[in-house]
């Protein structure tokens, strides 16, 4: 027996952009961490962190120089996380 494919989800998966950028993950509590990011799409990112103590579900805000957005952690590993966009991304304040 196959698995059907939910014609709803196919295709949904936006175009990923890779990247090596340092940027700012800040937590749930306020803490500004050093993280790379990885790759980014419309949708959510992919950074390299060296952190123990993200974790999934937390509401994080992730910051460049020239903007910043509200995003929700999706998955956390050892070395990666990556996560999925809240809001637009807005200018720093």
């Amino acid at each position: 027996m196959t698995r059907g494919v939910d014609k709803d989800r196919r295709g949904e998966r936006a175009r990923r952009i890779e990247l090596e950028q340092a940027v700012t993950l800040v937590t749930a509590d306020g803490v500004c961490l050093n993280v790379r990011l990885k790759d980014l799409s419309r949708n959510g990112f992919k950074i390299e962190h060296s952190h123990e103590d993200l974790v999934v579900g937390e509401i994080v805000v992730i910051r460049t120089s020239r903007s910043e957005a509200q995003a929700q952690l999706q998955w956390v590993a050892e070395t990666e996380a990556g996560g999925a966009f809240i809001d637009e991304a807005t200018s720093p304040r």
